[in-house]
Parts: structure tokens; sequence; C-alpha cells
């Protein structure tokens, strides 16, 4: 029995398992000026019983049903008679890394961010520093100016 996967990873493996199986389940045909359209077969979508039997050890049946409703929430799986089917957006999103490479891009933004911030922060500094020396500049030339130099700006 393999490692069974975290969260993320099982809502990732139920579309990737849907997005494959499920394809073996449509045919592309030709239709007039050389358009492409799926076209549903006969064959039935795959059921709960076997998405549950292709993802054995790594997702409990208690989980599989949690995954499908969020799926099903997000609108990524359609489920119809007991038969699941990917949807567009569905494949889509699983094409663009899923769940998985939504956490990663995150992460990256996230750490993008944090640097911005950082930046920011040292420039802010050296601002502030600069503004100061500008400051103490200007108080020096005045207390200077105050001081006569030589006999003549008596």
């Amino acid at each position: 029995m393999s490692k069974e996967l975290n969260p993320l990873q099982q809502l990732d493996a139920v579309l990737e398992f849907l997005n494959t199986v499920g394809s073996a389940f449509e045919h592309i045909k030709i239709i007039p000026n050389n358009i492409f359209e799926l076209e549903d077969n006969e064959v039935n979508s795959p059921t709960f019983e076997s998405i549950r039997d292709g993802l054995k050890g790594k997702i409990t049946e208690i989980n599989l049903r949690k995954v499908l409703d969020k799926l099903e929430n997000n609108k990524y799986i359609k489920i119809d008679n007991n038969q699941y089917s990917i949807t567009w957006e569905g494949r889509l999103f699983i094409l663009n890394g899923g769940y998985m490479g939504d956490l990663g891009r995150n992460n990256a933004l996230m750490k993008s961010s944090q640097n911005n911030e950082k930046a920011i922060r040292v420039l802010t500094r050296w601002i502030a520093f600069g503004t100061c020396g500008l400051l103490a500049w200007d108080i020096m030339k005045y207390l200077i100016s105050l001081i006569p130099c030589c006999a003549c700006h008596h």
C-alpha cells in the first residue's frame, strides 16, 4: 500500500485521474471547415468506485468524497448519475499545475513580495539618512554664515 497523499496532492490526483481516464471516454471528430470537437462516446464516465479503485492507497474513501465535493464546488468536475467527468476549467487548472502548482506560485509571489518589502525598507532608510544629511548640511551652512570670517564683515 502506498503512502496517502496530502490534501492538495489528493485534489490533484483525482483531477489528473479524471483527466487521463476521462479522456479515454471521449474522442475527437472533425466537423466541416477542419474544426476539431470533442464528442462523448457511448461509454460511461468513471464512477466513484472506479476512481476509488484507481487511486487505491493514495486516498481514503472518506477523503475521496470530500475531494470530489470540493472539486465539484470549484467547478472542476461535474457529477451526473454517479458518473464523474472533468470540466474544461478542471483540465486547464490541472494543466497549469493544479493545487500544488498554485501553492508554488503563491509561495513565489509571497517571496517576491517579501523581497520588495525589504527593498522598500532599505530605500526608506537611505532616504531618511540622506534627508538628515541635507538638514545637517543646511544647519552647518547657516551657522557658518553667522560667524564673521574677517574684519570686513563687522
